[in-house]
């Protein structure tokens, strides 16, 4: 492998995969709109996960590591009102990590995931008028009402016996 080669081992992935389109009730959703945030937010992670795994796994040779997937708040409040899809696949991705992490433990592979909450982002930019009203949360560092990373992380800890 090229990559491998020329970078040497890989010890760790963060899957920071993340797209949203615009706010769409479900009735209005259109397949294609499914596709691209389910491609990005859920598909991606899974290929870049299955990669990592066949250069870190002590099965296959490898030395072990971590992987980080960064979910969302929106995978358990659900998201604001049009934001379904991308709340979907976030909760895709922590069971995703949940069932990964049991996968690959026995192979010196640490999977979890991060759950970061509302940040100001370049995907959240366009929408800041949105958060007017939003109230960071306690001890976070805010400009303008709008929480800046890194805020709050709620940890999934897979905590597998080998």
């Amino acid at each position: 492998m090229k990559v491998d080669a020329k970078f040497g081992r890989l010890g760790a992935l963060v899957n920071n995969a993340g797209v949203v389109q615009a706010q769409t009730r479900v009735e209005s959703m259109r397949a294609e709109r499914l596709e691209r945030v389910f491609a990005v937010n859920v598909i991606g992670p899974f290929l870049c996960a299955r990669e990592a795994v066949r250069r870190m796994s002590t099965r296959r040779g490898g030395k072990g590591g971590a992987i980080v997937n960064v979910s969302s708040m929106a995978a358990t409040l659900g998201g604001r009102p049009g934001s379904s899809a991308y709340a979907a696949t976030k909760g895709a991705v922590d069971s995703f990590t949940k069932a990964f992490a049991r996968e690959v433990a026995a192979e010196g592979i640490r999977v979890n995931s991060i759950r970061p909450g509302m940040v100001l982002s370049e995907m959240t930019e366009k929408r800041r008028g949105v958060f007017a009203g939003f109230q960071p949360c306690a001890g976070a560092q805010a400009i303008g009402g709008v929480p800046q990373p890194i805020l709050k992380f709620t940890v999934l800890r897979n905590t597998i016996e080998k």
